[in-house]
């Protein structure tokens, strides 16, 4: 009986057979088990009776920006604006800056002030703003041209398809794709030089597509969900920096945990679920599973945002932001 206990079950990707090997013995796939790290001392960082918005987490930083009765403040207490929350107001942080999106319009806050020689009009896909902010610069679509600060003005990165494109950004790396009909034209471009690369392989995505969402390191994690021939379907496709394909799975909505608030490291994907954390990777173009054991487990959701930093583990929700560090 203790024998039974000790076993590690677990379902092959591949096959979806459930065994307690290292590798598959139905479909004979090696299943390599990344190390996972120990974190300890959990802490809570922030909590509200309200609600928070943004979160933009590093080494060197942990800010937030969060509404509370009637107040929109940032993590040092500085008010940005008062009024009510609404779900046309887009946000993000960079640095002191707090940046609010409504339609096309981009306002700038700093120290609670607002600085109109920083507004931007971008353009929008399916009814969000196309801007991001990244390490201290700003990244925003404007007349069928992707733009960023540069030294002297705006700096030009490249030519897409107006009003069509959609764009994340991530360590070095940034990643976009435009629709034309049933055409998808991925491109990735980098955060230090001019030009993209639009020669991505990505799949054939047969039905409307609802929602995407993205995230990167050295690799891009790109997700889809899709309505076809009556059914919801949700897309993971993995490409590496150069563009090219490492896997593409396609599972059933209600197999697949939320598409939105996993973090992409080194190792592969941390992945929020009602389980707990896991960690998926790409091994031979086959998407793998484990889990990533850790004391937030207990409290997670399938709708948490994680973050990974090079000491800690930062999990957070609609009022919470929890800590873990690195032993």
């Amino acid at each position: 009986m203790q024998l039974l206990k000790n076993l590690q079950w677990k379902n092959c990707i591949s096959c979806g057979k459930t065994h307690s090997h290292n590798h598959c013995p139905y479909c004979h796939i090696q299943i390599a088990v990344i190390p996972s790290p120990t974190f300890a001392n959990l802490q809570t960082i922030f909590t509200t009776q309200g609600s928070i918005l943004k979160a933009d987490i590093s080494d060197r930083h942990c800010h937030y920006l969060y509404w509370e009765g009637g107040t929109f403040t940032r993590e040092n207490g500085q008010v940005i604006f008062k009024g009510d929350r609404s779900p046309f107001l887009n946000f993000w942080l960079n640095g002191d800056r707090t940046y609010v999106g409504q339609g096309q319009t981009i306002l700038s806050f700093l120290n609670g002030e607002i600085q109109p020689d920083e507004t931007l009009q971008v353009e929008a896909y399916r009814q969000q703003p196309c801007f991001q902010c990244h390490r201290g610069k700003r990244y925003w679509i404007s007349q069928g041209k992707l733009w960023r600060d540069g030294t002297l003005g705006n700096g030009f990165v490249g030519d897409i398809l107006p009003e069509q494109t959609q764009f994340w950004l991530g360590n070095d790396l940034g990643f976009g794709f435009y629709q034309a009909g049933n055409l998808l034209t991925g491109f990735i471009f980098s955060t230090h030089y001019h030009g993209i690369n639009d020669q991505v392989s990505l799949p054939k995505i047969n039905g409307e597509i609802l929602m995407v969402n993205c995230a990167i390191w050295h690799d891009i994690w790109l997700f889809f969900i899709v309505q076809y021939q009556g059914k919801i379907q949700h897309h993971i496709c993995v490409i590496d920096a150069q563009g090219e394909r490492r896997s593409h799975d396609i599972f059933d909505g209600v197999d697949f945990p939320n598409i939105e608030g996993h973090y992409a490291t080194e190792l592969g994907l941390l992945v929020t679920t009602d389980q707990g954390l896991q960690l998926w990777s790409v091994q031979q173009s086959q998407l793998k599973t484990q889990p990533y054991p850790s004391e937030l487990d207990a409290l997670m959701q399938a709708d948490q945002t994680i973050t990974a930093t090079s000491h800690s583990l930062y999990l957070n929700d609609n009022q919470h932001i929890y800590q873990l560090v690195k032993k």
